[in-house]
Parts: structure tokens; C-alpha cells; sequence
């Protein structure tokens, strides 16, 4: 009956173990999860900012030469129409 006993209260013992180290567990996992959030949200955060930094700057580089292109382009045919009319205007 002693070896019987003995053993139950090994058992008993393990299994108590087991348990604390479920609950341990349990808590970790509630731990990290809640020390992970902030993480989470700073880095998606950064992420849509970084994206849309990236996004603004590629279309504003992309709208920048094509502006310039259209300005430079108006630009010539204001001064031909200019010009022209000095031109005409000295009967050259």
C-alpha cells in the first residue's frame, strides 16, 4: 500500500506540475499577446506611412517631370507666339 500511495502521490505531483506549467504557459501566451499589440500597430503604422511616402514621392516625381514637360512645352510655344508677333509687328 506504501508503494501504491507513494507512486499516487508522484503521480499527483507530476500532474500538478503539468498544470502549472499549462498555466504558465496560458500566461505567456496572454503576456506576449498583449506586449505584441503595440508592436503590431507601431509596425503597421510605419508601414502604411512608409508606403505612402513611397507612393507620394514616386507620383510626385512622375508629376513633376510630366509638369515640366508640359510647362517647358508652353513655355516654347508662348515665346514662338511672341515672336511671331514681334515679327510681324516690326514687318520683318
Amino acid at each position: 500500500m506504501l508503494i501504491l500511495a507513494k507512486n499516487l502521490d508522484q503521480i499527483i505531483w507530476h500532474y500538478e506540475r503539468q498544470m502549472d506549467r499549462e498555466e504558465e504557459f496560458d500566461i505567456s501566451k496572454r503576456d506576449a499577446k498583449r506586449l505584441a499589440e503595440p508592436l503590431i500597430k507601431a509596425a503597421y503604422a510605419d508601414g502604411i506611412d512608409t508606403g505612402r511616402q513611397v507612393h507620394y514621392q514616386r507620383n510626385f516625381d512622375e508629376g513633376y517631370r510630366k509638369g515640366f514637360a508640359a510647362g517647358f512645352e508652353h513655355g516654347q510655344q508662348q515665346a514662338r507666339r511672341v515672336l511671331d508677333e514681334h515679327r510681324k509687328a516690326s514687318g520683318s
